[in-house]
């Protein structure tokens, strides 16, 4: 639902858009969005301004499974503070609204910074390990 949540806030968006929001590698975002795609969820076009980038968007139905489960998501909040004291709920949203900014902004930070390290991913355990760096080693051979 993350990207679908992403797609209704922005319109539509570049899918190298999608993954320096998330900090991933854009292999892990074409994954999310065929996956999306086959069920119907969002639709892929050229990008009008960039024939060869592709522009995300959602479909009615995306739009639609994202209204149902923000629905779902706000009927089960709801049953669970049903018995909290006011104070407390108001607590509760206060806080949480401050845990999301400071979660956004980060996300914001994050998709700003350039990529230094671009193994980074792999050695996350997102993919095969990358070969070892050994420009700056010694060759042993040399010794």
């Amino acid at each position: 639902m993350w990207l679908l949540e992403r797609l209704a806030e922005c319109g539509s968006a570049r899918m190298s858009e999608l993954a320096g929001w998330q900090s991933v590698d854009r292999s892990t975002i074409t994954v999310q969005v065929k996956r999306l795609e086959g069920n119907g969820l969002i639709a892929r076009d050229p990008d009008p301004a960039d024939r060869r980038a592709v522009q995300v968007s959602l479909t009615r139905n995306g739009r639609s499974a994202m209204e149902d489960h923000a629905r779902r998501m706000s009927d089960t909040m709801d049953r669970l503070i049903s018995a909290w004291e006011p104070d407390d709920v108001a607590d509760f949203s206060r806080l949480l609204a401050r845990f999301a900014q400071a979660l956004d902004e980060n996300l914001e930070n994050a998709a700003e910074e350039p990529r230094r390290d671009p193994d980074r991913h792999q050695r996350a355990g997102h993919g095969e390990p990358a070969a070892p760096d050994r420009s700056e080693q010694p060759d042993s051979r040399l010794a």
